[in-house]
């Protein structure tokens, strides 16, 4: 596994623990209904049993440990890339994105649930700047490594 890769899988792992550790710290103290839907504007549209935040969590780890799998059982280089290397860490760079969209929902979730006020409304550049960050990641990646 080169520095990239490490660089990817601990990036992701710090914040899959972190968002953990804030629901365990947060768990208790939430209603028995926790904010699940919100418009853009931040106004809440749905509210759902508080122990849906676990399903969550539990969803967005399991596709992360999916695509750790997946990047591991490649053994031959597909899609005209360099080599099987590049390949794993073109499927690697889906983690961090993954890990910071589930904080960023967990956040959303839990602090508009304890604050109505809270304000939301950066939450759409937050994911639209991290979108546009992966894709340029993932595109130069490649882009960097076709075979001619």
């Amino acid at each position: 596994m080169n520095k990239t890769q490490k660089i990817m899988l601990f990036t992701s792992a710090i914040l899959t623990i972190a968002s953990w550790l804030y629901v365990v710290y947060n768990y208790s103290a939430l209603p028995n209904a926790i904010v699940t839907q919100m418009s853009f504007k931040g106004d809440v549209n749905k509210y759902n049993d508080k122990s849906t935040i676990w399903f969550v969590l539990t969803i967005f780890t399991a596709i992360q440990f999916l695509i750790f799998r997946i990047s591991q059982k490649q053994i031959e280089p597909n899609y005209n890339l360099k080599n099987i290397d590049v390949q794993k860490t073109i499927t690697l760079c889906a983690l961090p994105y993954i890990s910071f969209i589930m904080i960023i929902l967990i956040l959303g979730s839990i602090e508009k649930t304890q604050n109505l006020l809270f304000d939301t409304s950066w939450f759409i550049y937050a994911l639209l700047f991290a979108t546009g960050l992966f894709l340029i990641t993932v595109f130069s990646l490649i882009y960097k490594n076709l075979t001619s």
